[in-house]
């Protein structure tokens, strides 16, 4: 399967979780010093949808050209994205799970999983780094076998 039906095919798959859980008004909330930021589920599945798009996109578009990426490179940003999104489904219904009814209902301790939250979405968006780094490699290696010719 190439990488790009794979990305578009999770982003589908995001999508429709997040339209499954769009009535629901369970969303993520990220408590910074004395700010709440509150994501509503579907929000977080629109955008996540979005950049999964985006970057089958770009790997469709270096599919249709004469670059070819290395395979490594490809198969280790594959392997680290689809890993975060299942990581992130897994943490989030763990975070569910545990939530218990507190005696003190305005004390939210959430810091395990602001953690975790903020922790996958690093991984993810520093593993982006990875397609960068093969896009701008294989060019190299490309315009180096020309020059060589």
């Amino acid at each position: 399967m190439n990488s790009f039906k794979l990305f578009w095919f999770v982003a589908l798959i995001i999508f429709i979780i997040g339209l499954y859980f769009r009535t629901n008004d369970d969303g993520i909330v990220i408590n910074i010093h004395d700010t709440y930021y509150v994501i509503s589920n579907l929000h977080i599945s629109i955008i996540f949808a979005i950049i999964y798009s985006i970057i089958g996109f770009a790997y469709w578009i270096l599919d249709k050209t004469t670059l070819k990426l290395y395979l490594r490179l490809t198969q280790i940003h594959l392997i680290i994205s689809m890993g975060c999104f299942l990581v992130f489904i897994i943490g989030i219904w763990y975070f569910n799970k545990i939530k218990t009814e507190s005696e003190f209902p305005l004390f939210y301790d959430s810091l395990d999983e602001n953690t975790f939250i903020i922790l996958v979405f690093t991984i993810f968006f520093l593993s982006q780094i990875l397609l960068i780094l093969n896009l701008i490699a294989s060019t190299l290696k490309q315009i180096l076998a020309k020059k060589n010719k």
